[in-house]
């Protein structure tokens, strides 16, 4: 996050440069307008930074174990999620599942291929075990869980990237 903000500081910078040594005014208001939404764009990344640090800040590291065996496609995900305490007021813990395809000739991901939602009850040690039904026949894929608890003020959210062993 903060490489972005940098980036849009030295952009920002860089379009005020052009807009001073710009010769007709529509070459300045191009690089006025240019730079104005990079002025606008560094404080909005500051805000979302803010908000992600204060998400961390409340929740701390929160460490998803997978339990033994490993993940197979056709099998089942089987995980321990301990939250933080107060994230136990939540009740309710929501995980998504989601697996990509790659895409071929880049390193991108496409949309969904296979995704499953579920609701996990949080108990009183806050201790959620989570268990997912794995489709097969999907190669060349990446998954990864995304859970999170509504909460008031900041909600708990997480991602973690899964390993899934061809089944």
């Amino acid at each position: 996050m903060i490489t972005i903000w940098v980036l849009t500081l030295v952009f920002a910078a860089l379009t005020l440069g052009l807009s001073a040594a710009a010769s007709t005014a529509r070459e300045w208001w191009a690089a006025t307008l240019l730079s104005g939404f990079f002025a606008l764009l560094g404080p909005l990344a500051i805000v979302a930074m803010a908000w992600k640090t204060f998400g961390v800040i409340k929740f701390g590291d929160v460490s998803l174990v997978l339990e033994d065996p490993l993940p197979v496609a056709g099998g089942h995900l089987r995980a321990q999620l301990r939250l933080p305490p107060n994230a136990a007021e939540a009740r309710v813990l929501r995980a998504r599942l989601i697996c990509r395809r790659k895409k071929a000739l880049t390193d991108g991901y496409e949309d969904a291929a296979w995704q499953d939602v579920r609701e996990f009850p949080i108990t009183r040690d806050v201790a959620t075990t989570i268990i997912i039904d794995l489709p097969a026949g999907l190669p060349d894929v990446y998954w990864h869980l995304m859970v999170t608890a509504q909460l008031p003020g900041k909600d708990f959210s997480r991602t973690y990237v899964i390993p899934v062993l061809p089944g």
